[in-house]
């Protein structure tokens, strides 16, 4: 392909169409349960002064690294009293961006510079990451690391120094997402090397800064929490949520073992559409461009990997969409520039549309929006009182409306700014102390039997005014 005959696209004419689908991710609360959980956190660890040891409702919590919380501190300081929701989702949607603009920083270094500015609108039309960039999660982090190493170590074949750069980007995937980074990037070095005998000699030199700039950037957190933690650290991170999750210790993630080879390269192609069918009629470039190889051998590695784990959802497999969107840019000929341009901007805006509007609509059909108001009324009511969560989760034979979703509603953690009582139990109301209490619920949680159980105790219980009359209520428990 001729790349001089068709125009030079620069990701500066083009950043604000990939901005466009990204906007909007205020307007819905935190969706329960995993944006719940960080954002909690966060609010938690802000409130403590502490950038070590993550703490959700008063216990350390070591599902994920730290990079997602240190990333939305400083948003969530900022923002978080009167838009936290735009605070913590702040870096997802930033994340998204720097990671399209790798894209095109590197098709623009391998002499594609025509390519380069419509990767980053391939890129930012595809919906998975869109989606992802709407939400407090780790993984638009994480890609975004795993998109900067891949493509520091590309540039590294011909000038080994870019090596530093990619043990900085490693050394932040481990802090985003955990060791798993560096064994896909050691398959993935692997399957270069044996693939590729002629680049060979490029891969000498330069290894040394490389690593002791990832060993650094790692031990920023790594080794502190350590120290600080022990032998909570090694089980609670190190073997349950990385050794146990990747061999099938995550029951809740599992899907049957008929949909291990289908699961991941179903989500990638429909929601990739329609950059997805275009990747896939490209493999004639296989034979005929080393970066084209690179990118695939990248696309693959991921769907295998990921498939491998026992442990499954959809975004799992958002670290091949950027390898996607290369492998489709490539194979754009310069007769079908302007078209593919057009059609990348129609795209992006279909993408938007979907995105926005649906997380909108999501956000009130789901109960998150009646949640977070009910409870921001009733702390108005009672402020500064202790708070209850009181029977959230779905009970046993208990009728609920099937639009809720019946989890245990962590993000209401991270609305009330403070450690709260969570229980189903009646008998824990009495760990709480003498005097008034905020309890909030779901409607028809709170029998007669109950409220003549807080009585016989000697306390009260009434319906806050101004409050409940939908899926949850808010009442003032008071006792003696």
């Amino acid at each position: 392909m001729s790349e001089a005959a068709a125009p030079t696209l620069t990701f500066r004419r083009v950043w604000w169409w990939v901005l466009l689908p990204l906007l909007g991710s205020w307007i819905p609360p935190f969706f329960d349960l995993d944006e719940g959980f960080y954002a909690a956190i966060v609010s938690e660890m802000s409130r403590r002064g502490d950038w070590i040891t993550p703490f959700y409702n008063g216990a350390p919590w070591f599902e994920k690294p730290i990079l997602i919380y240190w990333a939305a501190l400083i948003p969530y300081q900022l923002f978080g009293s009167f838009a936290p929701e735009f605070a913590m989702r702040l870096p997802s949607a930033v994340a998204t961006m720097v990671t399209a603009w790798i894209l095109t920083r590197w098709l623009a270094a391998t002499g594609r510079e025509p390519s380069a500015g419509v990767v980053a609108l391939i890129y930012g039309s595809m919906l998975l990451p869109v989606v992802m960039g709407h939400l407090m999660t780790p993984d638009a982090l994480f890609v975004m690391c795993l998109a900067g190493a891949l493509s520091t170590f590309f540039k590294s074949l011909e000038v080994p120094k870019f090596r530093v750069g990619t043990g900085f980007w490693l050394g932040m995937g481990v802090l985003a997402k955990g060791p798993v980074t560096l064994a896909f990037f050691g398959a993935f070095l692997l399957w270069n090397y044996l693939g590729e005998k002629e680049l060979r000699p490029a891969w000498r030199g330069g290894w040394l800064g490389g690593i002791a700039v990832m060993v650094a950037v790692i031990c920023t957190w790594y080794l502190p929490c350590y120290l600080v933690n022990r032998e909570l650290f090694v089980q609670e991170f190190l073997i349950e949520q990385n050794v146990n999750r990747f061999l099938g210790g995550d029951t809740a993630h599992r899907t049957p073992f008929w949909m291990t080879p289908i699961y991941f390269p179903v989500v990638l192609i429909i929601t990739a559409l329609p950059w997805s069918l275009r990747a896939l009629r490209s493999r004639t470039y296989w034979s005929q461009c080393a970066d084209y190889r690179y990118a695939a051998r990248w696309l693959i590695l991921v769907t295998v990997f990921f498939s491998i784990s026992q442990s499954k959802l959809p975004h799992y497999i958002l670290p091949a969409f950027p390898a996607m969107a290369i492998v489709a840019a490539i194979s754009i000929r310069p007769e079908e520039f302007q078209r593919v341009v057009a059609q990348a901007r129609w795209a992006l805006g279909i993408v938007a549309v979907v995105v926005i509007g649906g997380m909108a609509w999501w956000g009130g059909a789901s109960g998150q929006v009646e949640a977070r108001d009910e409870l921001r009324l009733a702390k108005q009511v009672l402020p500064g009182a202790p708070i209850v969560l009181y029977q959230l989760p779905k009970q046993e034979g208990i009728a609920y409306e099937a639009r809720l979703q019946q989890t245990s509603l962590p993000s209401m953690v991270a609305y009330a700014r403070k450690v709260v009582l969570m229980t189903s139990i009646p008998e824990d109301l009495e760990r709480q102390p003498g005097g008034t209490s905020l309890l909030f619920t779901r409607t028809g949680r709170i029998t007669p039997a109950f409220m003549e159980g807080v009585r016989a105790q000697g306390g009260e219980l009434e319906l806050i005014p101004g409050t409940g009359g939908g899926a949850f209520e808010s009442y003032r428990l008071y006792r003696r």
